[in-house]
């Protein structure tokens, strides 16, 4: 039987954030969406839910484990679902309930989809609702 190690997901980690943090490969996605049942290789995982990786984690390539290494001590984390700030007057559109930040540092969690102004503001959701 497998042996697991339990990951917690950090705010703005897409899968493939969580397999290179924690896997150190790309290729190591497969196996985190067959342990977990996640139901696609796009899935959003929602910060501060566990998910499983392989305890130890495979070879997936001739680097990985060093790639692991170097992050663990450099204390990195990986978080690209962060949106950057848009250009002046420009809105966000958020599709996928993730967080996102705001030109002044503000982090908003918003359900999806959703309009962004630049602001921070929420416009509307999908059943047409306004939120501040």
């Amino acid at each position: 039987m497998a042996a697991y190690k339990k990951i917690t997901v950090e705010n703005g980690q897409t899968l493939i954030d969580i397999c290179r943090q924690h896997c150190g490969a790309d290729e190591a996605l497969v196996d985190v969406v067959n342990i977990n049942n996640l139901p696609s290789y796009s899935h959003i995982p929602k910060p501060g839910s566990i998910l499983k990786i392989f305890d130890p984690v495979p070879a997936y390539n001739s680097n990985n484990l060093n790639i692991i290494a170097y992050y663990q001590a450099n204390n990195l984390k990986i978080a690209s679902g962060f949106k950057a700030p848009p250009p002046s007057g420009a809105p966000i559109l958020v599709d996928n309930g993730n967080l996102i930040t705001t030109e002044d540092g503000r982090i908003i969690t918003v359900e999806a989809p959703s309009l962004i102004t630049e602001n921070g503001e929420v416009i509307t959701t999908e059943g047409g609702e306004i939120i501040h």
